[in-house]
Order: C-alpha cells, then structure tokens, then sequence
C-alpha cells in the first residue's frame, strides 16, 4: 500500500508534497517486532500551498488522489495553513510553518517526524528533521517543537505503544502517580542511596522542578530513570539508574540524550554529573559518552538536619 500511496502522490503531485507520520513507524516498528505489515488507519499526506489556504484546496488534492486510489485511506493536510485552526484544535499558538519538511519538524514524536517522497527515477527522497536513531532504535520520544507534555502522554496511552510494541522504549516525564516506581527501580538498581530517596523527596523535586525526572517505559515498566535538574547557573545529572535486568541495552544513552536536550533548551551551556567513584560501570559510561572527570574540585555536603 505504501509503494501505490507514493505513485499516486507523485501523479496528483501537490506542491512539497509528502507522505509520512504514523505509516511509517507502524510500518518499521512491525518489522523490528517481527509482525505482518498491516493496513494503516490512515495515509498522512502532506504538501505547502500558501497560495490556497482554505479547505478546499485539501478537498480538490484529496479527491485527485482518490480518483487514482479509491481504497486508500488518506488524510491531507496543507502545512501552510496549519497555524490558522492548531490554536482552536490544540490550544496552543503555532507559527507559520515555511514547508511542508519544516511542519514533518513538528510532528508529536520524534519517530514520527519522517516522511518521504517518490521521485520520478522512483529514486526515495527520506525527510527526517529529528533524525532516525529513535525510529529505527524502537525509541517513542516527545517532539518538543510544539506538542505538550500532556498531549505526548495521551498521545501514547490512546495508541497503546507500549502494548503493540513491546519493546519500544517509551521516554517521558515522571509524574507523582510514579513515585512508588522509581524509588522501586532504585533500590533494585543499587547504588549509594540518599536521603532524598523518600516519597517527600521526589515530590519536593516534582513540585519545584517539573520535568526533571526523566524515566525509560518499557512494556508499561518504569527501567530507567535520570534527574536533569536546572538551577539556572548549570545543569546537573543524578541518580541516572537502569534495572539490572536491562542493562547495555542502550537505555542510559537514551535517558541522557533526553536530559541534555532539555537542559540545552532551558539554557544550560555546561553540564555536571554526579557519579559514585566506586562504580567502575558508571564511572566508564560517564567516560565513553564524552564527560571528563574533574580531579581538581572536591564536593563538600552538610545535611540541613545537622
């Protein structure tokens, strides 16, 4: 279905058009799983038109493509008209998009912002402006550019991720409803504990600095947490933890890539961790992704209680 979509496309031809979305995470998230292709729900077309921004200028490319494909359930969207109705849909402001590459930017999760194009050497034109480590790395990330927090969590529960795909690793951020679980995941992890380590303690870092928890999903399991905390001066790294039982499975690599993309986008031009001396795992992972020890500074600690 995918190959009779792109001929299609590329007849109507709309201006920039493209064909990506949610077929194509379906598509290579089967595959990984080992799953039959299935029938997609819909076939997201997209192209840019800022000279026609009314309906029915989506209206006369969708019956164009209908006529060449009646079976095909298409969606059609003119990206450059997107910022008119996403206020009243979604509740938030959008600014105008500049192409229809710019608006596959946008998309809800990062393994969704991919979308492709059939040339007429039937040459295969890949559009991925978050890149495809996380499709092809069976990673569900939220697309910060313009989807909320809220949206990106119904979003995933509504289409059942984590049960249709198994294996996916699901990256999201830690409400209060996962306090039992990631102090549960800490304790199974190991490591030196603190006396933060309490149901106070994380709801105290929730309530002052949302968003700073950062957890792994797996099969609706939390298996890997991170604190990426702000204070305004610098970003710093704690209790990066991964369950024993997944381990070197890539999934520090991804909670870190998270935390430093949302220190980054708050400000943050120099980045700390805090790591266990005696851990040589830790220490060599802290290591391998490009941070260097600091031996000249000392952390000096006194508990407020004292």
């Amino acid at each position: 279905i995918m190959m009779r979509a792109l001929r299609a496309a590329r007849t109507v031809d709309p201006p920039d058009w493209l064909i990506g979305a949610g077929m194509i995470r379906d598509l290579i998230w089967d595959h990984l799983h080992g799953y039959a292709p299935t029938t997609p729900k819909d076939i997201d077309l997209v192209f840019f038109d800022p000279t026609s921004l009314g309906s029915d200028r989506e209206q006369d490319v969708l019956d164009a493509l209908r006529a060449h494909e009646p079976d095909i359930p298409w969606d059609v969207t003119n990206q450059a008209g997107v910022h008119l109705w996403y206020p009243e849909v979604f509740g938030i402001e959008a600014q105008p998009l500049t192409s229809s590459a710019d608006g596959v930017g946008t998309w809800p999760e990062t393994a969704t912002s991919v979308a492709i194009r059939l040339h007429v050497d039937n040459s295969i034109q890949v559009v991925a402006p978050c890149g495809l480590q996380d499709l092809l790395g069976l990673v569900c990330r939220r697309n910060p550019r313009r989807v909320t927090e809220q949206e990106y969590r119904r979003r995933i529960e509504d289409k059942q991720v984590a049960v249709r795909w198994p294996r996916v690793l699901v990256i999201r951020s830690a409400g209060k409803e996962d306090i039992a679980s990631v102090l549960g995941l800490w304790e199974t992890a190991g490591g030196p504990a603190s006396v933060s380590d309490t149901p106070e303690g994380l709801s105290r870092l929730l309530a002052c600095n949302g968003g700073s928890l950062v957890l792994a999903e797996s099969g609706g399991v939390v298996v890997g947490s991170l604190i990426a905390a702000w204070d305004g001066w610098r970003g710093s790294f704690y209790r990066l933890a991964v369950h024993p039982d997944r381990r070197r499975q890539g999934i520090a690599t991804a909670l870190l890539q998270e935390g430093e993309r949302r220190l980054r986008a708050r400000g943050a031009i120099r980045l700390t961790a805090i790591v266990a001396k005696d851990d040589p795992v830790a220490m060599g992972f802290w290591q391998a992704v490009g941070y260097a020890q600091q031996c000249d500074r000392v952390r000096f600690v006194r508990l407020t209680e004292d």
